[in-house]
């Protein structure tokens, strides 16, 4: 799934992956700039925020080669400020 996508395409996404948790989409790409996720030389970056309860960025994780790695480190991040909460 892409940032870029449509919401119904997110909501897809979530549902076949079983996602406890919101996945933001920016189909108008307002976001992406604004979060200097988009490089000219390579086009938009894959970069993931974990943000937290109170709207805060807890984790930003930035992987090119190593997407294995940049799931397991956004999925650690979500389970430790879902653990918490608790």
């Amino acid at each position: 799934m892409s940032a870029n996508d449509t919401a119904e395409i997110a909501q897809q996404f979530c549902a076949a992956e079983s996602l406890s948790f919101p996945v933001l989409v920016d189909p108008d790409r307002s976001l992406r700039d604004g979060f200097g996720t988009h490089s000219a030389i390579t086009g938009t970056k894959r970069v993931t925020f974990v943000i937290d309860t109170s709207g805060r960025i807890d984790s930003r994780f930035t992987h090119f080669l190593r997407m294995g790695a940049h799931s397991r480190n956004a999925l650690g991040a979500i389970t430790r400020l879902n653990s918490s909460a608790d």
